[in-house]
This record gives structure tokens, sequence and C-alpha cells, in this order.
């Protein structure tokens, strides 16, 4: 026969532990949703994502978002598009010099990029 556990058959430490992680994830979850208002994601649905995702990986994925996930103030994303450009670089990293050589390859045809034939 299975019994219900009860909030007595836990220490005290643990219970202070999981409500610890519960607030530093909310905390999380709120700070990346704040930075996503002010800096709206290129895609809408990752405004949407990131903040969830930072529910249940707390601090890693907070660290996550501003490494990686971080869209650029809408001001940088405008002079960026000013340039000519259509996507926003990868990271914070300017187009490299061969950037047209991708391009091009970028255009050709998926059997002949995997030189199939």
């Amino acid at each position: 026969m299975m019994t219900m556990l009860s909030g007595s058959d836990f220490p005290s430490w643990l219970v202070g532990l999981a409500w610890a992680s519960l607030a530093i994830a909310f905390g999380c979850a709120i700070a990346v949703a704040v930075d996503v208002y002010l800096r709206p994601q290129p895609m809408a649905v990752m405004n949407l994502v990131w903040p969830i995702c930072a529910l249940f990986g707390s601090v890693l994925w907070l660290g996550a978002y501003l490494a990686w996930g971080r869209a650029p103030r809408p001001a940088a994303r405008a002079a960026w598009r000013s340039r000519g450009h259509s996507q926003r670089p990868a990271g914070n990293v300017e187009a490299a010099p061969h950037d047209e050589h991708v391009r091009v390859h970028r255009d050709q045809p998926l059997r002949r990029r995997l030189h199939l034939g």
C-alpha cells in the first residue's frame, strides 16, 4: 500500500533549499523577461521561450541567454540593417571577409554542396 508524503516527512533544510531554488529560478525568469522586453528577439516566439526556459534552468539558463540569446538593442539592429545586411550577425562578430563565398555556397543546391553529383 502506498502512503502519501507530507511536508513533515522532509528535512526542514531540504524544504528551505527547494524554496530558495524556486525563488532564484523566478528571479532569473523575471530578469530574462525584462531584458527580452527591452531587447525583443528577432524571432517572436523566443520572447516567450527564453523566460520559460529560465524557470527550469535558473542561473545556468540565465548565463546561456546572456552569452548566446541576447538580441542587440533595436538601434544597433537598425544600424546593422541600414548597412545592407538582412540578418543580424552571429554573436557580436562582424561579417567575415569570406562572407561572399559563404553566401554563394549557400545558394548552391543541397545536392551539389554535399558532393552528391
